[in-house]
């Protein structure tokens, strides 16, 4: 039957000084303030009000610099009526410490900022603001380092405005670790996302389903220039409608040492919707396996497919194995593919099935393309992309695979194809390579005027 509580002038918290204190207390109402609170021990407020659906107000941490481990871990977990809080002078939350700290606080309203907060352990802000439906815009103006698991599922099933990232530069297997920001924003719905200042990205699963089934404005990258982490934007974005996404600087994806992982944009956007064109506009090479591996794929039809333009202006060479399999897969909207550079393909698998059922494609070019090398390479690239009318290669002189696999049925099912261009093409190499090429289409007029090497077989 409590009712009422005042604890205003309360400085110091020692060691489970306050753990389930007022666990149950459904009648407790009115505001509390932790605003002189300045010492918190481990535990202090550990499920110290959990549950307590009549707590109204806002309650301030206006003096705490400290979130020692599982210091508020639950603290104020299924508070309904709870309409605030803020943490103006927090500088460190430890081991679990904010864990689950608001989770279920739906009245839970405002823009929250956190404004000398630099750094999160880990597990620190898992699933802090899950459920919370009432957010207003999110920002971390210092944060620079997320330990694993810091901010897994943070604002997951939440409803947020803005969510900005404006200090962190560097994700690594380091102070900033692995599954950093795993699940964070999952099947929340977010208005523009940032991350500032991130240049590098380096550390395993870092934002990993981060926004998987979310509903999101915009996520923007505007500094990140590299990627060399094992699955860093896996699964990212699965699932969510987004409406832009953008990569202005990224530059190089490569994992020199494969054990370092692989997968860095493995179905980063699969499922994805809402989106009506993607491009890296200033990414130069890809050297990692997998790198987009169901990238883009669409596993059923779906009416917010708008996905028509793909575009990477500045890619000249491409090395490994399965960069772009699957990656486009069942992208029915998809009209436009941008790869004016590229001049090098030098992989096994690279383009496997890449643009499967791609079936508003209708006339695809790459002007610069000259080697195309290894075991299935093209292989079945444009099955059942049953509008696809032209393809020209204008540049390419190479086509070679040690297997008879570097281009099996890239034109499997085009059931509209009536071109196919190589005119420069001076070398084609691999057993039974030109028939593979050209099986299962309805081309009737092929030409090689340049063609002077031939693999063993190479009939029709």
């Amino acid at each position: 039957n409590l009712t009422t509580l005042s604890i205003g002038a309360l400085t110091s918290i020692g060691i489970e000084g306050m753990n389930d204190t007022f666990d149950g207390c459904y009648s407790l109402t009115g505001n509390i303030s932790f605003a002189n609170l300045s010492s918190l021990g481990a535990s202090g407020l550990l499920a110290a009000f959990i549950g307590c659906t009549s707590l109204t107000g806002s309650i301030p941490f206006s003096s705490l610099t400290v979130v020692n481990q599982e210091s508020l871990l639950e603290a104020f977990s299924g508070c309904t009526s709870l309409t605030g809080t803020s943490f103006p002078v927090l500088q460190t939350v430890a081991t679990d410490g904010m864990k689950r700290t608001f989770s279920g606080c739906t009245s839970l309203t405002g823009n929250l900022t956190f404004s000398a907060l630099t750094t999160i352990g880990e597990y620190g802000m898992n699933e802090t603001f899950k459920g919370c439906t009432s957010l207003g815009d999110i920002s971390f103006p210092v944060l620079t380092s997320v330990g694993p698991y810091g901010m897994q599922n943070t604002f997951q099933n939440a409803n947020i405005g803005d969510l900005t990232f404006s200090a962190i530069t560097s994700l690594s297997s380091g102070a900033n670790n692995n599954n950093a920001f795993v699940g964070m924003c999952k099947n929340a719905t977010v208005g523009d996302v940032e991350f500032t200042s991130l240049e590098s990205l380096s550390g395993t699963n870092t934002l990993a389903n981060a926004f998987e089934s979310a509903t999101v404005d915009s996520v923007s990258f505007p500094a990140l220039t590299t990627l060399l982490s094992s699955s860093a934007l896996a699964s990212a974005f699965k699932g969510a409608t987004v409406g832009s996404i953008s990569f202005p600087s990224l530059t190089t994806i490569s994992i020199s040492n494969s054990s370092l992982g692989t997968n860095v944009f493995n179905a980063t956007f699969q499922d994805t919707l809402g989106l009506q064109s993607i491009s890296f506009p200033e990414l130069q090479s890809v050297s990692t396996e997998s790198a987009f591996f169901e990238s883009f794929k669409m596993n059923s039809a779906n009416n917010g497919d708008l996905l028509a333009t793909v575009s990477f202006p500045k890619l000249k060479t491409i090395s490994g194995t399965s960069i772009f399999e699957y990656a486009f897969y069942g992208r029915t909207s998809l009209t436009t593919l941008n790869f004016p550079l590229l001049e090098t393909i030098n992989g096994n698998r690279t383009f496997y099935f890449c643009f499967e059922n791609c079936t508003s494609l209708q006339s695809v070019t790459f002007p610069n393309l000259l080697t195309l090398k290894g075991s299935a390479t093209f292989e079945n690239i444009f099955r059942g992309c049953t509008s696809l009318t032209t393809v020209s290669f204008p540049s390419l002189t190479t086509i070679e695979s040690t297997s008879s696999q570097c281009a099996n049925s890239p034109f499997y099912g085009c059931s509209s194809l009536q071109t196919v261009s190589m005119p420069s093409l001076t070398t084609f190499k691999g057993t039974n390579c030109i028939r593979k090429f050209f099986q299962m289409t309805p081309v009737t007029t092929i030409s090689f005027p340049s063609l002077t090497t031939c693999g063993k077989e190479s009939y029709l």
